[in-house]
């Protein structure tokens, strides 16, 4: 299986560029209800962190490939921190809960890919465990109006504005899309660029794999307030269970 971020200035400043969001509320609802729980894709540990600042205080673990994102995970040590992708590790029936939050699902690069990741988690999770997750959906083709998006930060530590945008580098059968992340400044001799690829899944795929892989859905979204899914929904948030 293949990564693309793990790149230093992406863990540096990740849980600053990335605050807790209604998203994050959406998760922390099945976190709070859950004893053990798996976050796959953990990254630094936001959402495990945040639940913990939230009062919850069940047993967590995170799994992630990219070291420089654990680095900063295992800052929290009242959780276990572990490299690698999910069908590398050989828990079974051990889990309430897993979870991949912000388009980490994206992250896997081809159908057997996520394939294999459906059948661990289906073997990591309790006979009524849950597994939860959010991709984009790829009928609205969202990345079309990425690169209309725009922001203007000013780094607290030098006052210099700093503008942020994206642009997309490429799309492979409106599958994989290719994006560049941009940040530039007056005060820098050139821009930050960081590449990442995403990997789009329509939910007619999904159901499919989901049925190999001895899962189905429980609860199916296309937002964040639990509005039904339509073709003209820009998420495709989704809970399965074991079949």
């Amino acid at each position: 299986m293949t990564n693309v971020y793990e790149i230093p200035v992406v863990a540096d400043g990740y849980d600053d560029a990335y605050q807790w969001t209604t998203g994050d509320d959406f998760y922390f609802e099945y976190v709070s209800r859950a004893d053990r729980v798996l976050d796959i894709g953990c990254g630094t540990g936001r959402t495990l962190k945040g639940a913990w600042e939230r009062g919850w205080r069940g047993n967590g673990s995170g799994i992630d490939p990219a070291s420089p994102m654990l680095e900063h995970a295992r800052k929290a040590t009242q959780f276990q921190w572990l490299q690698g992708f999910a069908p590398d590790f050989d828990w079974e029936d051990e889990f309430d809960l897993a979870f991949m939050t912000g388009h980490a699902f994206q992250q896997i690069q081809t159908d057997s890919d996520i394939l294999a990741t459906l059948r661990a988690v289906r073997r990591f999770l309790k006979p009524d465990g849950l597994f939860v997750f959010e991709t984009l959906n790829p009928l609205v083709r969202g990345w079309e109006r990425w690169p209309e998006l725009t922001s203007r930060t000013v780094d607290e530590t030098t006052g210099d504005e700093i503008v942020s945008s994206m642009d997309i580098r490429g799309v492979v059968d409106d599958r994989w899309v290719t994006i560049a992340h941009i940040e530039e400044s007056p005060a820098w001799n050139e821009p930050q660029v960081i590449l990442e690829t995403l990997l789009y899944t329509a939910k007619d795929a999904l159901d499919a794999l989901f049925t190999e892989a001895g899962l189905t859905v429980s609860e199916q979204y296309g937002d964040w307030k639990r509005g039904p899914f339509t073709d003209d929904s820009g998420e495709i948030i989704t809970v399965v269970k074991p079949a």
